[in-house]
C-alpha cells in the first residue's frame, strides 16, 4: 500500500557529505554525491556556498540493494508516482522507481534519497534518452573531501528537466566552472533531448 502523503511531507534532515561517508564507509557496492551538493561541491570546495534541503547520492540500480544494505537497520521506501511505497531489503526494486528514500527509523527526518541510475555493460545510460552515455569511469569526480561527486554536466541534465528555481540558480553558478569538453557535452545532450531548451544557448555564448 503505498506511503500516507503525511510521510511524504515531513521534513528532510540536514545532512552533508562527511556524514554519508561514515554511514556507507564499508559499502560493498559504488556510489556518489548528486544533487544540488554535487554543484556545490565543484564551485565552493566544502558545498556549504548554498544551503541545501536535502541530501542525494547515486548510484547504479542493479548495485541499489547492496548499497541499501550498508545502512544498517534503516527504513527504505520506493518513490514512485508521487507515491511512497515500503521497500523490504528482501524485496526486489520496482523497475519504474527512480528513486528510494531513506531515513534511520520510523521518527526520523527523511536522511538522504538514493537516485538510480541505468548502465549497459561499461557505460552510463540517461534515464530518459538512452542515446545519451558516458562510460563508467568518467561520470563521477574525486572530491579532497573523499567521496566521489556526479560529474556537473550530467547533473545539469538532469535538472533540465524540472527546472526549479534552484535547478536555474545551480546551473547558472556551475557554467564558468566547466570546461569546454563539459559544456560541448552538455549542449549536445540538451540539443538531443531537449530541443530548443534554452540553458543551449547560454551554453554556446560562454
Amino acid at each position: 500500500m503505498p506511503n500516507s502523503r503525511s510521510q511524504e511531507n515531513r521534513p528532510w534532515a540536514n545532512v552533508d557529505p562527511v556524514q554519508v561517508m561514515n554511514w556507507l564507509d564499508k559499502a560493498q557496492a559504488p556510489w556518489w554525491i548528486a544533487g544540488g551538493w554535487a554543484i556545490a561541491l565543484l564551485c565552493d570546495g566544502d558545498g556549504h556556498g548554498r544551503t541545501h534541503s536535502d541530501m542525494d547520492i547515486g548510484c547504479f540500480r542493479d548495485d541499489a540493494q547492496t548499497l541499501l544494505a550498508s545502512f544498517a537497520g534503516w527504513q527504505f521506501f520506493e518513490a514512485m508516482g508521487g507515491t511512497l511505497r515500503a521497500l523490504p531489503l528482501d524485496q526486489a526494486i520496482n523497475p519504474n522507481a527512480n528513486s528510494i528514500w531513506c531515513r534511520p527509523n520510523r521518527e526520523s527526518h527523511w536522511t538522504v534519497e538514493v537516485l538510480l541510475d541505468d548502465r549497459k555493460d561499461d557505460h552510463w545510460l540517461y534515464r530518459r534518452n538512452h542515446r545519451i552515455t558516458r562510460r563508467v569511469c568518467d561520470l563521477t569526480w574525486q572530491t579532497r573531501l573523499g567521496p566521489k561527486v556526479l560529474r556537473p554536466e550530467v547533473q545539469l541534465l538532469y535538472k533540465a528537466t524540472a527546472m526549479r528555481q534552484k535547478d536555474i540558480q545551480d546551473f547558472k553558478r556551475a557554467l564558468p566552472c566547466l570546461n569546454e569538453q563539459a559544456r560541448a557535452w552538455l549542449r549536445q545532450a540538451l540539443k538531443q533531448t531537449y530541443p530548443g531548451h534554452p540553458w543551449i544557448h547560454e551554453i554556446s555564448v560562454q
